[in-house]
């Protein structure tokens, strides 16, 4: 098989509670043997990968680690925090002594990643490169909401130019899953808002903004893959393809899959409905994705929560017999089923549980690059 060296990477990682956030920080830390952290150009993150680059971040002084110091310095970090803070009991407490005052869990969130993260700096402290998007959903236009290091909004409401607005709170509204925690609301009279001329990517004009509050949910309502501020879709003028500045995307998707089970009236079947609309547009974008990668010649690569390594040679049509090879030392399958059948939460991850999902991430993406390394 022949090196993969992609240049000018574009990074998606999906929701789907701290089982993203460690299956995500596994793929990395298989990119990061290879070397390849520092040819990311984009990132687009949803809730629980929202999670997991906000601590890739904070772990470095809010600066995108090198290879090196992610593979030596991040990982220990890491599994300390993760197996060692609870945010959702934190959270719990929270909302027990402050229920009058904050309603809505979000902002709890928000002040546990403060409080127990560190995370406690603008979307300006963030750095140029990459260009790190955090995906969440208005309830108010029903559009991708997007913050970043130089705007937040969407192309409906319009955007906001060098927001001062707190990194934790667009990791909040972006793990904002509906019932679980709830929207963060923004007042947007506190910012200056523009939209940009029709056709034109620099040229803005200021606009009063059409609402007073905005309600900012989990991005995974709209797109729990992340992979819409990476992918253009196409239209009667433009072609399926990445957005300009990236020429390869790596997609992390650890959302797990939606289990037949028997229902009744209440809570837990509220969210089951809000999730099977979700997991039906992420099936068609994953359809899409993996389509353009495997049939068109598009550069890139699809990281699957749940595939064993076995699985992910066999889909290759790597022989039998270099498959044996290849997997000798590689997670067992029930240690796969484990990671994927891992509960959507933030509570502290047991110390196995972190090893076994992280692993799983690095193998995910180990396998699938090697298996597919052939073909560029």
């Amino acid at each position: 098989m022949t090196p993969y060296e992609p240049e000018n990477i574009g990074l998606a990682v999906s929701g789907g509670g701290y089982r993203a956030t460690v299956f995500h920080l596994g793929v990395l830390t298989y990119l990061a043997e290879e070397g390849l952290l520092e040819r990311i150009r984009f990132i687009s993150s949803v809730s629980g990968g929202s999670l997991a680059i906000g601590l890739v971040f904070r772990a470095n002084d809010f600066a995108w680690p090198n290879s090196e110091e992610y593979r030596h310095k991040f990982i220990p970090f890491a599994r300390d925090l993760l197996t060692s803070t609870n945010l959702q009991l934190g959270i719990i407490l929270d909302t027990i002594s402050n229920f009058a005052i904050l309603p809505s869990r979000a902002w709890l969130v928000s002040r546990r990643l403060k409080k127990d993260w560190g995370i406690d700096i603008p979307l300006q402290g963030l750095p140029e490169n990459p260009r790190w998007i955090i995906n969440a959903t208005s309830a108010e236009t029903g559009r991708n909401w997007r913050f970043e290091r130089k705007r937040m909004g969407d192309y409906v409401f319009g955007y906001s130019m060098e927001p001062d607005y707190q990194l934790s709170d667009a990791i909040a509204a972006s793990a904002g899953f509906p019932i679980l925690i709830g929207a963060i609301t923004l007042s947007t009279g506190k910012y200056r808002w523009v939209r940009y001329h029709q056709g034109s990517r620099a040229e803005t004009e200021p606009i009063e903004p059409i609402f007073s509050r905005l309600h900012l949910w989990d991005g995974g309502l709209h797109d729990n893959l992340g992979l819409e501020p990476l992918v253009n879709y196409g239209n009667e003028t433009q072609d399926f393809g990445y957005r300009e500045g990236i020429n390869c995307l790596f997609v992390s998707n650890a959302s797990g899959k939606l289990s037949v089970q028997k229902c009744a009236p209440g809570l837990p079947t509220l969210k089951r409905l809000i999730l099977i609309p979700q997991y039906q547009s992420q099936a068609l974008r994953s359809r899409e994705m993996i389509h353009r990668l495997r049939d068109h010649g598009f550069n890139g690569r699809y990281f699957m929560l749940g595939n064993h390594a076995s699985h992910i040679l066999r889909n290759a049509k790597i022989s039998q017999g270099e498959r044996n090879i290849l997997v000798r030392g590689a997670l067992s399958q029930d240690d796969v089923a484990k990671a994927r059948d891992y509960d959507t939460n933030i509570k502290r991850v047991k110390p196995r549980d972190f090893d076994i999902l992280l692993r799983h991430g690095y193998e995910t993406a180990k396998f699938t690059i090697l298996a597919y390394a052939k073909d560029g």
